[in-house]
C-alpha cells in the first residue's frame, strides 16, 4: 500500500493572493505562522489528465490510493502525485487548498485503512480554514457520475408519471361530480376545507410540516424538516444494527453500520416532500390521513452510499425484478398488522440515484429520521425513503404491499387503472412576508418594497420560471430564479414586491419545468381519492398595515372575545369577506396558505354569543 507522503512546511509571510488582494489574511498562514508541519494535500489539477489512464487500476485494486507531496514556495504550492500501480506522476506549480473532505471519507474507509492522519488532522489545519479546491477520490466520483446519469433517466420518467397521473385523475379528465357517480354512498371524503377531525388533528400533531418561513434557507434544519411517521419510532441500537441483503441473491450480505459507512460515500442535496402535500387544497378531502397543507416539505444533505452498488455486491439473480424494503416500524393499517414496506423495481433500484442514508445534514440521523440507516430515493415523494432500514429483499416481482396501494392515485377505493406515485412534480412556495397574527396566520406587512423569496423544486427536472402574483390571480410576473442547490435539489426564487398603500392581498406562486410541467390550476373539482399529489397554488394572505412595524401598537385581525375581524379600513375599494375574493370557490388553498382566513371568518360567522344573537363579520 502506498503511504501518504509529507513534505515538511514552514510557514512563511505572505498567504493567499486572493485573500491579501480582498484584504483578509489567509487562514492556512496565519495558522502555520513561524511553525513547520507535515501537510497532506490534494492535487488541485489532477482529474481528467492524471486520472485517466489511472482511474481504472485505482478502482480495481483496494489497496490503491493517491498522494500529493507538497511544499510551501511563496505564494504558490508544488504539487507531486504519486500513484501505486502503473509509473505515472504529474507535478506543477498550481495554488492549491487542503481537502479535509478526501482525508475524511477515505482514509477511515476500506479503500486504504485507519490512518493517524485523523488523530493529528485538526491539529494540521486551523478551525477556520475552508478548502478552495474540492476533489472527489475515484470510487467516490463513480458513485457522482452514476447519480449524473441516473437524474437524466428520472428527469424522462418524471414526465411520463406527470402524463399518466393527469390522464387518470387530473381536472378535467376526473374529478369530484365523476367520483360521485362511482361512490354514491362515500363517506371518506368531506365536503369543505375547514372540517378538521380530532383524529386529523391528533395525526397532524405527530406528523408535522416544515416551518414555512425556512424556505428562506438553502438547507431545511432537522428540526424543521417535515415528519410522517405511520406507526411509532424504533429506537435501534447502531452498535448492534445488521442491514440483511437477500432473496434472489448470488451472495446474501448482513452489513453493520461500520461497514455501510465504509462504502464510498456521497452527500447529496435533495429536496422530499409528502405525496400527501396539498391535500388540505382539496374541498373533498380525503379525511383519514394527515391533513397536509403545503408544507410537508424538506431540502436537507443527505449523506451515504449507492444502492445500486450494494446489489451488485450482491449479485442478482436471473428473474430478478423488484426491491422490496423493510422498515422496523411496525403497527396496523388496513386491518393488518404489518411494517412498513415500500418496493421499487430492479431497473429504478439500479439507475444509481438511490442511497442508503446514515447522515443528515452533516450529523448521524436522528431517530425520528430513521437512524441508523434509511433509504433515500431522490426525486419520489417521500414515501419511498424508508426510514428505520432493516431488510432488503430481492424478489421475482408481483409484491404489492399496503403502503404501494395506498400511495396511489385511485379514482375511487377500489381502482384497477391506480397510477403508482412516483417522481415529483414541479411546485413553487413562497416564505410569507411581513410578521404572523398568531392565531389566523394572516400575514402583516408595513406599506413599501418586500422582497418575498421562495423555492421550487422538480425532482429530477430542470426548473424553467417561477411567476408570482399579488392579485389572486388576475395578473402574474416572473420572478428571479437562481440555480439549483443539487440534481435533486431546489432553487431559491425572488420577487420585490411593491405594495399599495393599504388594504389586503392574496399573494401566490408557481412553477413551470424545463420538460413543460405545471401546477395544478386551482377549482372545488380537483380530486383523487387518497389526495395526493396536490399542486394548487399556495396561497398568503397578507394585511397592509403600518401599526405593524411599532411595538405595542394596537392593531387586530380577529377579535377573540367579539368575533368581528378586521381586514380592511372602513372605505377601502374591498370589503375584505365579499365577492370572490374570498368566497369558497377562490379559495382552494387557503388552508395550505399557513393564512386560513376565509376558515376563520366562516367559523367566526357561525359562532353565537350568549344573548343568541350571530356575529356577522364586517369590514373596519
Amino acid at each position: 500500500m502506498s503511504a501518504w507522503r509529507g513534505q515538511e512546511a514552514q510557514g512563511q509571510a505572505g498567504g493567499d493572493p486572493h485573500l491579501l488582494a480582498e484584504g483578509r489574511e489567509d487562514p492556512f498562514r496565519a495558522g502555520m505562522e513561524g511553525e513547520s508541519r507535515s501537510l497532506f494535500c490534494i492535487c488541485s489539477c489532477c482529474d481528467d489528465a492524471c486520472w485517466s489512464e489511472a482511474q481504472a487500476p485505482i478502482l480495481s485494486q483496494p489497496d490503491s490510493m493517491c498522494a500529493s507531496a507538497l511544499e510551501a514556495e511563496g505564494e504558490n504550492i508544488k504539487l507531486e502525485l504519486a500513484i501505486s500501480g502503473p509509473e505515472k506522476k504529474h507535478s506543477g506549480d498550481t495554488p492549491c487548498g487542503l481537502n479535509d473532505g478526501y482525508v475524511k471519507d477515505v482514509v477511515g474507509g476500506s479503500c486504504i485503512g485507519p490512518s493517524p492522519i485523523l488523530d493529528t488532522w485538526e491539529k494540521l489545519v486551523p478551525p477556520n480554514f475552508k478548502p478552495r479546491v474540492s476533489w472527489t477520490p475515484p470510487m467516490a466520483a463513480a458513485v457522482e457520475e452514476a447519480l449524473k446519469t441516473a437524474a437524466l433517466a428520472e428527469a424522462e420518467n418524471a414526465v411520463k408519471a406527470r402524463e399518466a397521473t393527469l390522464a387518470h385523475v387530473g381536472y378535467p379528465n376526473f374529478g369530484k361530480s365523476d367520483h360521485e357517480k362511482l361512490e354514491p354512498d362515500d363517506w371518506r371524503h368531506t365536503d369543505r376545507r375547514d372540517d378538521i377531525t380530532s383524529a386529523e388533528l391528533q395525526l397532524a400533531k405527530r406528523c408535522h410540516g416544515a416551518h414555512i418561513e425556512t424556505l428562506s434557507q438553502e438547507v431545511t434544519a432537522v428540526g424543521s424538516h417535515y415528519l410522517l411517521i405511520h406507526y411509532d419510532v424504533p429506537y435501534l441500537n447502531a452498535e448492534t444494527f445488521r442491514l440483511k441483503v437477500c432473496g434472489l441473491v448470488e451472495k446474501e450480505l448482513s452489513l453493520s453500520l461500520a461497514e455501510i459507512r465504509s462504502r464510498p460515500s456521497t452527500t447529496q442535496a435533495v429536496l422530499m416532500a409528502c405525496a400527501g402535500t396539498g391535500r388540505m387544497s382539496q374541498k373533498h378531502r380525503f379525511w383519514t390521513h394527515v391533513p397536509w397543507g403545503v408544507d410537508s416539505f424538506g431540502c436537507a444533505e443527505w449523506t451515504g452510499c449507492s444502492l445500486a452498488d450494494l446489489l451488485k455486491e450482491a449479485g442478482l439473480k436471473p428473474g430478478a425484478k423488484q426491491v422490496i424494503f423493510t422498515g422496523a416500524d411496525n403497527g396496523v393499517e388496513g386491518g393488518k398488522v404489518q411494517h412498513f414496506q415500500r418496493s421499487l423495481s430492479v431497473d429504478d433500484a439500479l439507475l444509481g440515484h438511490v442511497m442508503l442514508v446514515y447522515g443528515m445534514n452533516g450529523e448521524d440521523l436522528k431517530p425520528a429520521h430513521g437512524a441508523p440507516l434509511r433509504i433515500i430515493v431522490p426525486g419520489w415523494y417521500g414515501m419511498a425513503s424508508v426510514k428505520w432500514l432493516t431488510s432488503i429483499e430481492v424478489t421475482e416481482g408481483g409484491w404489492w404491499g399496503h403502503q404501494m396501494e395506498a400511495y396511489s392515485f385511485r379514482r375511487a377505493a377500489d381502482d384497477p387503472g391506480r397510477v403508482p406515485l412516483t417522481q415529483l412534480p414541479v411546485r413553487a412556495l413562497m416564505a410569507p412576508p411581513g410578521f404572523p397574527d398568531f392565531f389566523s396566520r394572516t400575514r402583516v406587512v408595513a406599506p413599501g418594497t418586500h422582497r418575498v423569496v421562495g423555492k421550487v423544486w422538480a425532482g429530477a427536472v430542470g426548473i424553467d420560471r417561477v411567476e408570482f402574483t399579488a392579485d389572486h390571480g388576475k395578473t402574474w410576473s416572473n420572478a428571479t430564479l437562481e440555480r439549483k442547490t443539487g440534481l435533486f435539489g431546489w432553487a431559491t426564487w425572488h420577487y420585490d414586491w411593491v405594495t399599495p398603500a393599504e388594504g389586503t392581498c392574496i399573494l401566490k406562486c408557481r412553477g413551470f419545468d424545463t420538460k413543460g410541467r405545471s401546477q395544478d390550476e386551482p377549482g372545488d373539482d380537483e380530486f383523487n381519492w387518497t389526495g395526493m399529489g396536490d399542486t394548487q397554488p399556495q396561497m398568503v394572505y397578507v394585511r397592509i398595515d403600518p401599526a405593524i412595524e411599532t411595538m405595542g401598537s394596537q392593531t387586530y385581525y380577529v377579535n377573540a372575545e367579539t368575533g368581528e375581524t378586521r381586514w380592511t379600513p372602513p372605505g377601502s375599494p374591498h370589503d375584505a369577506w365579499s365577492g370572490d375574493l374570498f368566497s369558497d370557490a377562490g379559495d382552494a388553498a387557503s388552508q395550505a396558505s399557513h393564512a386560513p382566513a376565509p376558515a376563520v371568518a366562516e367559523m367566526w360567522k357561525k359562532k353565537r354569543l350568549k344573548n343568541g344573537t350571530v356575529i356577522s363579520v364586517r369590514a373596519g
